[in-house]
């Protein structure tokens, strides 16, 4: 059953709330926890180059849990790679559960049987997050490279959403699969399925900036939709009759997001970090307890010391206001996380074109906005 608008809108108000509360406090609310990188398909996206981790343990992963809890976390998502390529993937899943956490995940779902569909749905998992490129075999298996692959995920759709586990269709769209933002909708609509679009495709991990090298990480980049095939996608996202004022509003006094504050990411490892895209560690939870590394580890106070007047370059930019600054972006494009990143500027100057102009066939020049992004 879906909510009405005003129930939408208490349910809105309470996670602000919630997160505002986390964020003030410095309260691990999500963590991100990524299982393993190993995966069996080789998606021409994929931004993970080393596969093979000391991945942490099931004791491991359970104490850190156990921190977590104790400290207020209540959402869990983990991710990979595939998780389900851990024979205990489900113990896992099961302990966080068990300690309450809203339990999501990210997976191809190529490996969910029925036996695994019924495990998910009677441990009480809150959501699973399948990635789809496209409606279509031909072009979700190229993007895959593994022939079946879209059969395999849509046939564990069909086993979760039949055992009323909540699904998510997650599609970026890039130049691979160029208006999968129509064909999405439609496909979620027919299983019963919320759905995601994204038009970003990000760097490698742990590649230097696009610049500076010749390397993986510039080949993901120039995957990238151009500027009126990404407003495409920012409008079938928001829907019809979307405008700016459907986008959030911060003032300058306002925390720039939630890494560091109310947000981690964990990898494989035990490596922990703000997110996944602010790749500076505060340290190893082999070697250290997470409650100390949260409460006292240097990128994170540094991340709570952050506001959005922090980046003072951004202050005369028209779109600051709803501009989802990224300070892990920033370190990542240019070596310090209060410089303005390029790819956040692009993706506001996206959004603002999509919801400023929704009638707009874009037939004016883009040519002073393109630099307008790149400066």
């Amino acid at each position: 059953m879906s909510c009405g608008p005003q129930e939408e809108r208490a349910e809105a108000d309470v996670w602000t709330d919630l997160r505002s509360h986390a964020n003030h406090r410095a309260i691990p609310l999500m963590t991100h926890m990524d299982l393993t990188y190993r995966c069996d398909l080789a998606c021409v996206h994929c931004y993970l180059e080393e596969r093979e981790k000391h991945e942490l343990s099931v004791q491991e992963i359970t104490a850190v849990l156990d921190e977590i809890a104790a400290l207020g976390g209540l959402f869990m998502m983990f991710s990979g790679g595939d998780i389900f390529l851990r024979p205990d993937a489900l113990d896992i899943l099961r302990a966080s559960c068990e300690r309450g956490f809203h339990t999501s995940m990210i997976t191809h779902a190529g490996h969910i049987t029925p036996a695994i569909a019924d495990a998910l749905a009677e441990m009480g998992v809150a959501l699973v997050r399948v990635s789809i490129y496209s409606a279509s075999p031909a072009v979700h298996d190229h993007i895959t490279r593994l022939p079946g692959s879209l059969h395999a995920s849509l046939r564990a759709i069909s086993l979760l959403r039949e055992r009323g586990v909540a699904v998510e269709m997650k599609c970026p769209v890039f130049e691979d699969n160029p208006g999968a933002e129509d064909e999405i909708p439609l496909l979620a609509a027919r299983y019963g399925c919320s759905y995601q679009l994204d038009h970003r495709i990000v760097p490698a991990m742990g590649a230097l900036p696009p610049n500076a090298l010749d390397g993986h990480c510039h080949t993901l980049t120039r995957l990238n939709l151009d500027l009126e095939q990404k407003i495409q996608v920012v409008r079938a996202a928001y829907g019809p009759g979307a405008d700016l004022d459907a986008l959030a509003r911060w003032g300058p006094d306002s925390f720039v997001c939630n890494a560091g504050r109310s947000a981690v990411y964990i990898d494989p490892e035990g490596n922990l970090f703000p997110c996944i895209a602010w790749e500076e560690p505060a340290g190893n939870l082999r070697h250290q307890p997470f409650t100390s590394l949260w409460e006292q580890g240097g990128i994170f106070q540094r991340a709570r010391n952050t506001t959005r007047a922090s980046f003072s370059s951004c202050a005369s930019c028209e779109s600051q206001s709803f501009c989802e600054i990224c300070p892990g972006k920033a370190h990542k494009e240019t070596g310090y996380a209060l410089n303005p990143s390029a790819q956040m500027c692009r993706a506001t100057l996206v959004a603002r074109l999509a919801l400023e102009h929704p009638d707009d066939d874009l037939s004016f020049d883009l040519t002073p906005l393109l630099d307008e992004a790149a400066a």
